[in-house]
């Protein structure tokens, strides 16, 4: 859906830039009428026209100038603005213009326009489970193309491999996957493979008996029997010894397990999703991991941008953690100025979005 939005302030335009992807809108964002007038005509009467209005835009101009356009009578408009203002010349005076009252926070307003894109039949696969909650941001075409293939895997239930640098963004794409999935209201359970011990790791994967290693003082519930019908992110799976490589090929093949010390196989229902910060197919030609695990986990491949890939996300990112830890902090929403904004797009952030995160913060 061809989304066109007016908003001087920005503040509107941020908010959309990160919700449009999963919503399939694709916005075009404008900062003026006349900027409108020049928008419709290079590309047409958008879809739906949302309008922030906001001093020193007034309701009587933004009226005249939708009326010229053809806007309202034959592509829909939304008005955002205060109290009262809706009968001066947009309102109820203009067809196809709906006004709203501008909705105290993001999670509000967000809904609000749902229910308008809804209402008029414009986006049948708005308000999906999840879709807003998954916390990527930005609105660069590289970012797009990763939210279009999230949504597209999360309607299957095959594995999935997630290849990027740290700090892209990983664990935030399966778990946007999985709230997109059909086990959506079913276990997510993530592991860590860096962060569990290697002489560990077959017991957090599929549990132990009591009394089967020295320390085994009760019995353990695996990561698997916990995300049985659910999604199991195993993250940096590159990290798993060869050994522990093969017993869970079994598991995927045979889709049962059994746990350390244990005999009886146990039946596993999930959904596989792993990622990885290394290029697992230069580990297979070294022999550091196996083949046919890798086809096995890699039945879907997704791979993630680093952030100096998608460099016109970062002002957008700077606005959105700007505003996650100054609500944090109760504090005020600092500004940047346009030197410290030219900085940190031109940086090349090694660390990506995790970096740039702790930076703003």
């Amino acid at each position: 859906m061809n989304l066109l939005v007016l908003d001087e302030s920005l503040e509107l335009a941020l908010l959309i830039g990160r919700i449009a992807p999963l919503r399939g809108w694709q916005p075009h964002f404008i900062g003026s009428l006349h900027e409108m007038e020049l928008a419709v005509q290079a590309h047409g009467r958008p879809a739906l026209t949302v309008v922030n209005l906001q001093a020193p835009l007034t309701a009587w101009e933004v009226g005249q100038r939708l009326r010229g356009l053809g806007l309202g009578a034959d592509s829909p408009v939304v008005v955002l603005g205060g109290e009262g203002a809706a009968g001066v010349g947009v309102g109820p005076g203009l067809p196809g213009v709906q006004w709203l009252e501008r909705p105290g926070g993001e999670t509000e307003l967000v809904a609000a326009l749902e229910r308008v894109v809804s209402r008029l039949g414009l986006g049948p696969r708005v308000a999906r489970r999840g879709a807003g909650a998954h916390g990527l941001v930005g609105q660069s075409g590289a970012l797009g193309e990763v939210l279009a293939k999230i949504e597209k895997v999360a309607a299957g239930d095959a594995n999935v491999c997630i290849s990027g640098e740290s700090g892209t963004g990983k664990e935030l794409i399966a778990r946007a996957i999985h709230a997109q999935s059909a086990r959506w209201d079913r276990p997510l359970v993530t592991l860590d493979c860096t962060a569990i011990p290697e002489g560990l790791m077959e017991s957090h994967l599929f549990g132990h008996v009591r009394g089967s290693f020295t320390g085994a003082v009760e019995h353990r519930t695996g990561f698997f029997a916990l995300a049985h019908t659910g999604t199991l992110f195993i993250d940096e799976i590159s990290e798993l010894s060869l050994p522990l490589q093969a017993k869970l090929l079994r598991v995927i093949q045979t889709r049962e397990f059994v746990k350390v010390g244990g005999s009886k196989p146990t039946r596993t229902d999930i959904r596989l999703i792993t990622a990885s910060n290394k290029d697992l197919r230069r580990a297979v030609r070294e022999g550091q991991f196996r083949e046919d695990l890798y086809y096995r986990i890699a039945v879907v491949m997704l791979e993630v941008p680093p952030l100096r890939a998608r460099r016109g996300d970062i002002a957008v990112l700077v606005e959105h953690f700007l505003r996650k830890f100054a609500a944090a902090h109760h504090k005020r929403v600092p500004r940047l100025t346009a030197g410290a904004l030219e900085l940190l797009v031109g940086a090349e952030w090694p660390g990506n979005v995790r970096q740039l995160e702790n930076c703003i913060e």
